[in-house]
Parts: structure tokens; C-alpha cells; sequence
């Protein structure tokens, strides 16, 4: 974990929001326990470079690298981040109705409300990320649009609502959207000049790497005017290997039975539903005449 990263988003939150210190610290302690599950989940399937950031206004993530990875551990990395966040939340809902307590009660619909908005099947939130992982990991064309109703769901919603920032958000997308075409075009040139992109770095073939290398020159106009040959390694080589390695399509292991799938989407909607059903179950008066 970055703690500049904390420290910053957590200055950033206070001189931009009206927050008071614990509630801010509630919010921090809520994300941490989701990065974290995304965190021991990644570590548990050997993942390599795993680290976790927090970006000012927007949250926090956890990245890492993995070759091999199966659809099952993908979902499970996925998955780990708002389930224990949802569990906790539902019984600090339990704790707080069952003793009147304010701080319980407050704590749980943070959990609650973060956690299970993750959920929501929209790019690029866990929910999405379990959408894309079932039924077009390896799909650029499908994610681009998804990626664009996304976009649009996020500014509609935003607009109906005047929630400006979830405006922003879904105008930001568009970036998104914009690299996810960029990517798909130049994989679509990959696959006409017969170059196999759906491969770990390591099984890259000589040829396909400088295929690819010159293919994203190609689509690149600052680079292709500073790089002198594309048939020669570069001074800043490193970069452009990275370039190459982000624009493979990372193979991942079908191995989601039918019945996976079914238990994937119920598991699914139920933890976005139960929790929920629970809170409206409960006589909260005492709560909301508090507030």
C-alpha cells in the first residue's frame, strides 16, 4: 500500500468535502478492507507485483500481473473485494439495529452502500469486471461498447440526478472507451497481418514482437516521428516493450462450467439484493429522527 496515496486522497476528500475526520476515516477503512480482499486474493493465486493505490476522488485499486489465470481465479480476485465489505456492513447493520447504536448503524450502510454499489454490472466496477470476465474477456470489440454504454448510463444517470461528479466520471469514460477502440483497431491489424496477440509476453515469437512494436508505432504519430528505424531497437527500448506487452490480449483459462455460471450470477445479484431487502426489513425511526 502507497501511504502518500492514502495521505493524499484522504487531504484531497477533506479540503474539497465537508467531512468530518471519522466519518472520512470510516470511508478509508471501508475501501482498505475491499482493496485488501482483492489484495490476499491476488497474493493466495501467486500474482506478481501486486500493490494498492489511492486515487483522490475516485477510490482505490489494486494492481497486479499474472501469465496464466483462469476465469475461476479472476472472478475470485473480483468477487473478494466487496463480499467481506458486504458481510461486515450487514452485520454492523444487525449489531447497530439490535443496540440502537448510531455508530453501527452509520458504519454498516457505509460498507453497505460502497461495497454493493461495486456491484453494479457497469465499466469499470467490479460488477462490470465480472460481466467482461464471464462472456467477453478476450472480446475488444464487446468491451469497447460495453465500455461506451457505460459511459453513457454514468452521464444519463448523473444528469437525471444532478450527481455532477458521476457526470464527470461518465465524460472521463470516454477516454476509456477511446484506448479500448485504439487497442481493438490496431489487434484487428494484428489478426489481418496473421500476428497471434492472444499470448502472454514470454510466448511472444520474435517476429510478432516487432510486428506489434511496428504496428503500434504505426498508430502512434509522436513516436513514429522520433523513432529513426522500426527495424532497430530504440534508446528508450523498455517502453515500447511495454507497450507491446499491454497490447496483448492476456489468455485466461475457460473453465467455468455451466453450473459456475449459474452460481456466478446468483451469487451475484444475491449479494446486490439481500443486503438491501435486510436494510428496508428494519425500523430504522430511531435512526433517521437522529439525523
Amino acid at each position: 500500500m502507497s501511504l502518500f496515496s492514502l495521505a493524499l486522497f484522504f487531504m484531497a476528500f477533506m479540503l474539497v468535502f465537508d467531512f468530518n475526520v471519522l466519518f472520512l476515516s470510516l470511508i478509508v477503512l471501508v475501501l482498505i478492507i475491499h482493496e485488501a480482499g482483492h489484495f490476499l486474493t491476488m497474493k493466495l493465486f501467486n500474482y506478481k507485483k501486486v500493490r494498492l493505490l489511492f486515487v483522490p476522488f475516485m477510490g482505490a485499486f489494486v494492481s497486479g500481473e499474472k501469465e496464466d489465470v483462469s476465469q475461476t481465479q479472476r472472478l475470485a480476485v473480483i468477487l473478494m473485494g466487496p463480499l467481506p465489505g458486504i458481510i461486515l456492513g450487514t452485520f454492523l447493520l444487525y449489531l447497530g439495529d439490535l443496540n440502537q447504536d448510531k455508530f453501527y448503524i452509520t458504519s454498516g450502510l457505509l460498507f453497505l452502500t460502497i461495497n454493493v454499489l461495486n456491484l453494479v454490472p457497469i465499466d469499470p466496477l467490479d460488477g462490470g469486471k465480472v460481466v467482461e470476465t464471464m462472456f467477453f474477456s478476450n472480446q475488444g470489440q464487446l468491451k469497447m461498447y460495453f465500455a461506451l454504454i457505460s459511459s453513457l448510463f454514468m452521464i444519463g444517470i448523473g444528469y437525471y440526478y444532478s450527481w455532477f461528479i458521476l457526470m464527470a466520471f461518465g465524460f472521463l469514460m470516454a477516454f476509456r472507451v477511446r484506448s479500448i477502440q485504439k487497442t481493438y483497431n490496431m489487434q484487428t491489424e494484428m489478426r489481418e497481418q496473421e500476428v497471434d496477440f492472444v499470448k502472454s509476453y514470454k510466448d511472444l515469437t520474435n517476429r510478432e514482437y516487432w510486428k506489434i512494436r511496428e504496428i503500434f508505432i504505426n498508430h502512434t504519430p509522436i513516436l513514429k516521428d522520433s523513432i529513426p528505424s522500426l527495424r532497430e531497437e530504440w534508446e528508450n527500448e523498455s517502453m515500447l516493450t511495454t507497450q507491446v506487452n499491454n497490447l496483448l490480449s492476456k489468455p485466461i483459462e475457460k473453465n467455468l462450467s455451466v453450473l459456475g455460471y449459474v452460481f456466478v450470477v446468483i451469487l451475484h445479484f444475491a449479494a446486490m439484493i439481500l443486503p438491501l431487502i435486510y436494510f428496508y426489513s428494519l425500523d430504522l425511526s430511531w435512526f433517521l429522527n437522529e439525523l
